[in-house]
């Protein structure tokens, strides 16, 4: 079940389970390394916590449940979460590869996955006061390199996957996801899915990224999926689950 989900919540439910064995017993598994001591240390009292009830849900703080989609924020509201998100579609701002972070002051932080940690390009304007609407006075500040070092080792490894690929279609395509997740431009995911939509009847075919709205309360921001399809068989990467892939036959 916890590999399955990648996490101890269920990734079709949103629901949080906990072991059926005893803290004693995942105790025990846990002296097989010194590495599996040190996460159990750090995770032993959440993986058995169901106080208070909310935090057995995925959702908004707000409603007292479990969420990621925005680290360090225990005051956010679903307003603020939906006046971002209104102020994101005014700018032009795609959603689906950032979180949101409110800061003591009451501004907003959007967190960019890129393997950058900076703007793209000199000049790029990252910081914006909200001039109307509720969040008049709030700064929000565009920050890049959100999950940096994941993003960073994926890039490079499909411009590996771009020097293999079948044909030119297939390698535009690889080297579109290795420039998105470079620099954090959904711009260049979509020209990615324009070239994996040409590539017609590949004997091999793959889709990478942050493509679907699975956890998010808000139901914008997406979860990092992959998956690699032969014939007959589906290799399917789990939502950022970087490390572990189900074969499904």
């Amino acid at each position: 079940m916890f590999l399955g989900n990648v996490g101890n919540y269920k990734s079709f439910g949103d629901s949080k389970f906990v072991p059926r064995c005893s803290e004693a017993s995942l105790q025990k598994l846990a002296t097989a390394s010194p590495d599996a001591t040190k996460a159990w240390e750090s995770c032993k009292t959440a993986i058995f916590s169901h106080q208070p009830s909310g935090i057995m849900h995925l959702g908004h703080t707000e409603d007292g449940h479990m969420t990621t989609y925005y680290p360090d924020s225990p005051s956010i509201t679903k307003q603020e979460i939906d006046a971002v998100k209104e102020w994101s579609e005014e700018v032009g701002l795609l959603p689906e590869n950032n979180r949101l972070s409110k800061t003591e002051s009451g501004d907003f932080k959007i967190l960019i996955a890129s393997a950058i940690t900076s703007a793209p390009s000199e000049g790029d304007i990252t910081e914006f006061i909200i001039d109307q609407g509720p969040l008049k006075g709030r700064k929000i500040t565009l920050v890049y390199g959100d999950y940096s070092r994941e993003m960073a080792a994926i890039a490079g490894y499909i411009r590996k996957a771009a020097e293999n690929a079948a044909n030119e279609t297939q390698k535009s395509m690889h080297l579109a996801y290795a420039k998105s997740f470079e620099t954090g431009s959904l711009l260049d995911f979509k020209d990615s899915q324009r070239y994996w939509i040409k590539d017609k009847g590949p004997m091999i075919e793959c889709n990478i990224g942050f493509i679907e709205s699975y956890r998010d309360p808000a139901g914008i921001r997406g979860e990092w999926e992959g998956f690699t399809a032969g014939m007959n068989l589906l290799f399917f990467c789990s939502p950022l689950s970087f490390p572990f892939c189900t074969v499904v036959y």
